[in-house]
């Protein structure tokens, strides 16, 4: 055995038993009989320690491909910081080049101490990565550039960010990582994967095409700021549909489930328990300014969201890791109530990617999509309260950074589980920062006043087709700043035509939406 997972375990049965939840650590051995050491010298930290490649050349005519099965070995203080390019790939191991192939395996291997990623795949395409132990890289874990390589009981460890490592301070370093960096894999296998402690993202993916049978099966992340970011930044979708499936995350800082994709996104089979913000779901395209639509969708189905656990504190969220305090805390979510936990934020679609990691990863920065809506199927949510000094935790939420629209959400069999109902959803009210001539002019953005909840079958509301919605007559005729009231009718509609004026209660009488 490789690893194991019992450590400080703390186990809760969830929803009569149906779902457990186990929050552990994880121990792993990192000695091996048979050692690949780099050297050691003055300032190595910076400098090549050593590293293993496995690629193909020719030379005098004849061809040379190389091969390696690896099992029970141990790489130590390997690799060299900032050489992660495909052509130069500094890794503690690397395969390059080797196309298809039966030949090679890496197997119940460490990596103990790397300065860079620790195992690389280029171009090269169905090997079989299993049992591994990454303790200490440098960027990742693991970066996959090819296809059909397999991912099976492997436990990444203190998975470290480049533009803070060893006390740097690399202000222009706008990357992320992920322990696992698979945005660039085609159709990974992920299997019993365990991510414990990475500074940026567990796992970096353009994830799975819906239609495809799912590849991934029971991998957890935990102590990560990301747990799953599914983050496409530029570029068109090559498939009409995404999902992620099929994970745990846990003590997550930010998002356990980050989803920014222009094609619609799937969320299914995940738990997540004791995270700053469950999922956020921001669809992208066509331009609202094209007249061009596509009818998207943005769906949660089949999960488990737990608010906090008996043993989890606020601590936890409110210290700060050097990548947190470099990136800001303000570019991360804060929208919780009170500064509480959210289970799932309402999706987004609007007309391109926002502008995160230079601002924040929940805001839009360009106009709403025409087209768009949010299903929440097959849902339960439990322990959603309010804790002392902890802020209100809430299933159901706004994203407070939509401003000019937040598209119509339906929901069917939701189960709440020690959730009082005054948890069970909050809408943001307007963001009066946005009352500026350069945002929504002289009133309140019209996002967050034209909310629109359906609950399709009663497990929300308590009946079935009954809709909730915002309130958006708030501050009418209250707060000027917010810019609404009856002096903003047109004096023309409050006049009879002999000039005389109409009272707005006998032709207005009902505000709202």
């Amino acid at each position: 055995m490789s690893q194991t997972g019992f450590i400080s375990a703390e186990t809760h049965n969830l929803h009569s038993g149906q779902v457990e939840a186990t929050l552990a650590g994880e121990v792993g051995l990192l000695a091996r009989n048979i050692v690949i050491e780099g050297n050691k010298y003055p300032g190595f930290e910076n400098k090549l320690r050593g590293r293993v490649i496995v690629s193909c050349l020719t030379q005098d005519g004849l061809d040379y491909e190389g091969s390696a099965k690896l099992d029970a070995v141990e790489f130590r203080n390997m690799g060299q910081l900032g050489f992660d390019d495909t052509d130069d790939p500094r890794f503690s191991l690397a395969f390059h080049s080797l196309g298809e192939t039966t030949t090679n395996y890496v197997k119940r291997c460490s990596f103990n101490v790397n300065f860079s990623p620790a195992l690389g795949f280029f171009s090269t395409n169905s090997v079989p990565v299993e049992a591994n132990i990454f303790y200490h890289s440098v960027g990742s874990g693991v970066i996959d550039e090819g296809s059909d390589n397999v991912y099976k009981d492997n436990l990444l460890v203190s998975i470290l960010f480049p533009g803070t490592y060893n006390g740097a301070q690399e202000t222009q370093n706008m990357d992320w990582y992920g322990a696992f960096n698979l945005n660039k894999a085609t159709n990974p296998v992920l299997e019993n994967n365990v991510v414990a402690g990475s500074e940026q993202a567990g796992i970096r993916t353009y994830g799975e095409n819906c239609q495809d049978a799912s590849l991934w099966i029971n991998n957890e992340i935990h102590s990560a700021i990301f747990g799953v970011l599914l983050w496409k930044k530029s570029g068109d979708a090559d498939s009409p549909c995404k999902r992620v499936s099929n994970m745990y995350a846990w003590r997550i800082k930010d998002t356990a489930f980050f989803m920014m994709y222009p094609a619609s996104l799937l969320l299914s089979n995940v738990l997540s328990v004791d995270n700053k913000l469950g999922t956020n779901q921001l669809v992208c395209r066509p331009a609202a300014v094209s007249h061009e639509f596509e009818d998207k969708t943005a769906t949660v189905r089949d999960s488990v969201f737990v608010g906090a656990t008996p043993s989890h504190t606020c601590s936890f969220h409110q210290s700060s890791s050097s990548s947190i305090l470099f990136f800001s805390k303000s570019k991360f979510w804060e929208g919780g109530k009170e500064d509480g936990n959210t289970g799932i934020l309402f999706a987004s679609f609007m007309s391109s990617v926002n502008m995160a990691p230079k601002h924040k990863f929940n805001e839009l920065s360009s106009y709403p999509a025409l087209h768009g809506s949010s299903y929440i199927e097959d849902v339960t949510f439990t322990n959603f309260e309010s804790r002392d000094n902890c802020g209100i935790d809430v299933a159901l939420m706004t994203n407070q950074g939509s401003d000019d629209a937040i598209h119509p959400i339906f929901t069917s069999g939701l189960t709440f589980v020690d959730t009082p109902e005054d948890n069970y959803v909050f809408i943001h009210y307007t963001n009066l920062v946005r009352v500026n001539p350069s945002d929504c002019v002289d009133m309140d953005c019209d996002g967050h006043k034209k909310v629109v909840v359906t609950d399709n079958d009663g497990t929300l509301l308590g009946s079935e087709q009954a809709t909730l919605t915002s309130e958006a007559e708030k501050e009418w005729d209250g707060d000027r700043s917010h810019g609404v009231g009856n002096y903003r009718i047109p004096i023309p509609l409050r006049q009879n035509s002999d000039g005389s004026a109409i009272p707005e209660a006998d032709k207005f009488p009902n505000k709202g939406m």
